[in-house]
Parts: structure tokens; C-alpha cells; sequence
């Protein structure tokens, strides 16, 4: 599980501040090219991250996470039948 969060953290210190460059190129764009002297350059930074943190770091990562709880249930069996399943899913898409 250690290997797991580091991993995670290690994903979200790449996914946040492409997020946040994304979010400042945008508020960059609409205040100088589109001359809209409200926009601050720094407008939705909180949002942006936290948002980032939830789609890429919770959500997309759900099925992970939940695969790691119910681990130490399955039998070696149930690990075989679904790499077996997963295989030919696989071979079928290509």
C-alpha cells in the first residue's frame, strides 16, 4: 500500500500543475487576447486543483483502490479467470 500512495502522489504532482499551466494559458488568453481586464491570472487555481485532485486522483483511481481492498478475498483462481477474460478481451479489440 506504501508503493501505491507514493505512486499517487507521484501521478498528482505531474496531473496538478499541467491542470493549473492549462487554467493560467486560459485566464493568460481570455485577460490579454481577448482584453478582459477582469480576469486575474490566477483566477480558478483553487477550483482547477481541487477539481484534479478529485477526477484524477479519487475517481479515476476508484477501481484501483477498490481492487486493493477486496485483494487478501480473492483466491488465485478468481486472479487467473479474470487475466484469462482480460486476454481475450484484448485479443478481440484488436
Amino acid at each position: 500500500m506504501g508503493q501505491s500512495l507514493f505512486n499517487w502522489a507521484a501521478d498528482q504532482a505531474e496531473e496538478v500543475p499541467s491542470e493549473l499551466l492549462d487554467t493560467f494559458i486560459n485566464n493568460g488568453v481570455d485577460r490579454y487576447v481577448l482584453e478582459d481586464k477582469s480576469v486575474n491570472m490566477f483566477d480558478g487555481f483553487k477550483d482547477t486543483a481541487i477539481s484534479t485532485l478529485w477526477t484524477s486522483g479519487i475517481v479515476m483511481r476508484a477501481p484501483l483502490i477498490g481492487q486493493q481492498i477486496i485483494a487478501p478475498f480473492r483466491s488465485k483462481q478468481s486472479f487467473q479467470t479474470i487475466g484469462e477474460n482480460r486476454e481475450k478481451i484484448i485479443e478481440q479489440q484488436e
